[in-house]
C-alpha cells in the first residue's frame, strides 16, 4: 500500500489542467507565488486534486468573493492561509463552518502571548515619557544633550515606530558598534543602557513596582560594554575606606567622612550648607531631613551655577547611610570639616595623602566611583554629584576598583566595621 501524497498547503492559483508526462501524470499550478508541480500515478487522482486545487484557486482569485468583508486581498489570502495550516494539521475540516472558532481562538492565544511580553508601547513614545523624567529629575544640560545624541537622534530616530517589548540585543548591539569612535561607543552603552532601564520599571513612575508591568521584561544589552582607555584616576579601595572610618572615629572627624562618601558632594557645597543650613548637627540642619530621609542642595548651596542654571539636588538617605548618621547622633558627631582631624584621618593611607601629590579630591572620586560600580546608571550618579556623565568619566571615574568593593561598601554599617 502506498504513502498517502502530503496535503499542499499555500496560496493557490493558477491551475492547468492534468498532462500526461512520461508515466504519471502532472498539474502545474502557483503555489505561495512559485510554479509548482504535482505528479500522480493514476489519471483519476490527478484528477482529483485538480479539481481540488481549482476549487482553492477560485477561493482566492475569483471575484464573486462576498464583498462584505473590512479585510485586504492579502489579508483574505492569509486567513486561507492560516485555515489550511490548521486543515493539514487535522485540527478541522475545510468544509465545514463548526471548527472555524479555531482562527479566532489561535489568534487571542497569541495576542496574550503578546501581553505578556509588556504594554505595546512604541520606543518613541517610551523616550518621550523617559526624557520628561530625566527633566523633572533636574539632570545637567550637558547630559540631556547627550541623550538628545545617543537616543533621540540615534536609537529613537531608526526604532521609533517599534514595540519597546521587541527590542532585541542584536538591535542594540548593532546599534552601539554602528558609532564611529571607542568614546561614542562607550557612550551610546551608558545612555542607551539607561534608557532600556527606565524602560524595565527602574525609577520609572509610571510603572507600579507592585502589580504595573514594565514595558520590557528585562534589558536587551547583555553584551559587553565598549572598551574605551579611561582617564587614570586614583581613589581610595574598600580597605583603605574602612581604615579612614575607623582613624575618622577616633579622630571626631567621622560624620564629615561620612557625609561626603554618601553624598558624592564636593567640599565648598558642604561649607556652604552648613552656613545656609544652619550648622553641622545632623538634626539641626534645616536642609537635612531625617524625617524624610533627604538632604536638599538648593542652588544658594550647588557649586555649579553657570549658563542660567539655577538648580539645586537632593539626595536620598539610604539605609547604610542612615545607620552611619544613627551611629553619629549617638555620639554627638556633627559633619563639621575640622582640617586637622581630616587630615589625620586620611593619613591612615599615607601614600595617598598629600595636595603635591594629587590627592586631594580623593573622597569624591572614591565616592562617585563607588556609586557608579553599585548601581549602574551614570545618569543618576551625576545627578546625585552635581555634575555630568562626561566629568565623570573624565575626572572621577577610577575603572579599575571591583564593583563588588563598591557593592559592599554600601552594606558597610558601623556594626558590619565593627564600631561600639
Amino acid at each position: 500500500m502506498g504513502r498517502k501524497p502530503k496535503r499542499i498547503e499555500g496560496i493557490i492559483t493558477n491551475v492547468r489542467a492534468v498532462e500526461r508526462h512520461k508515466t504519471q501524470f502532472r498539474i502545474r499550478f502557483t503555489l505561495n507565488g512559485v510554479p509548482t508541480e504535482a505528479y500522480r500515478a493514476k489519471k483519476t487522482d490527478a484528477e482529483g486534486l485538480q479539481k481540488e486545487l481549482s476549487t482553492r484557486a477560485v477561493l482566492v482569485d475569483s471575484q464573486e468573493r462576498p464583498a462584505v468583508t473590512w479585510l485586504s486581498s492579502e489579508q483574505l489570502k492569509q486567513a486561507e492561509l492560516a485555515f489550511q495550516i490548521l486543515g493539514n494539521d487535522g485540527l478541522l475540516n475545510l468544509n465545514e463552518d463548526l471548527d472555524a472558532n479555531l482562527i479566532s481562538t489561535a489568534a487571542r492565544k497569541y495576542a496574550e502571548a503578546v501581553k505578556r511580553q509588556g504594554p505595546p508601547i512604541t520606543v518613541s513614545t517610551a523616550y518621550e515619557q523617559f526624557i520628561a523624567h530625566q527633566i523633572a529629575a533636574n539632570r545637567s544640560k550637558k547630559t540631556l544633550a547627550d541623550y538628545e545624541r545617543f537616543i533621540a537622534k540615534g536609537f529613537v530616530s531608526k526604532h521609533g515606530q517599534e514595540k519597546v517589548y521587541r527590542l532585541t540585543s542584536p538591535v542594540c548591539h548593532a546599534y552601539v558598534m554602528g558609532h564611529a569612535t571607542q568614546l561614542d561607543r562607550f557612550k551610546s552603552y551608558g545612555y542607551l543602557n539607561a534608557f532600556l532601564n527606565f524602560c524595565t520599571g527602574k525609577g520609572n513612575p509610571a510603572i507600579d513596582p507592585s502589580n504595573g508591568k514594565p514595558w520590557l521584561q528585562r534589558n536587551p544589552i547583555n553584551f559587553r560594554k565598549p572598551v574605551y582607555e579611561l582617564k587614570s584616576i586614583e581613589s581610595y579601595t574598600l580597605s583603605e575606606v574602612k581604615l579612614i572610618l575607623f582613624k575618622a572615629f577616633e579622630t571626631g572627624s567621622l560624620g564629615y567622612i561620612v557625609f561626603r562618601l554618601f553624598t558624592l558632594c564636593r567640599y565648598e557645597e558642604l561649607q556652604r550648607l552648613v552656613t545656609h543650613g544652619g550648622g553641622s548637627k545632623w538634626d539641626g540642619n534645616t536642609l537635612v531631613d531625617l524625617g524624610t530621609n533627604q538632604i536638599e542642595f538648593p542652588a544658594s548651596v550647588y557649586r555649579k551655577r553657570s549658563n542660567g542654571q539655577e538648580r539645586g539636588r537632593t539626595i536620598r538617605i539610604e539605609k547604610t547611610f542612615r545607620a552611619w548618621i544613627d551611629f553619629c547622633l549617638k555620639r554627638g558627631l556633627g559633619f563639621t570639616y575640622n582640617r586637622l582631624k581630616d587630615e589625620n584621618a586620611r593619613k591612615a593611607i599615607p601614600e595617598k595623602f598629600g595636595r603635591m601629590e594629587g590627592h586631594n579630591n580623593l573622597l569624591r572620586h572614591t565616592a562617585i566611583t563607588f556609586h557608579v560600580k553599585a548601581h549602574g546608571n551614570p545618569a543618576d550618579t551625576a545627578y546625585m554629584a552635581g555634575t555630568s556623565t562626561d566629568k565623570i568619566d573624565s575626572n572621577y571615574y577610577n575603572a579599575r576598583l571591583l564593583k563588588q568593593d563598591a557593592k559592599e561598601f554600601y552594606r558597610l554599617t558601623p556594626s558590619a566595621l565593627g564600631l561600639k
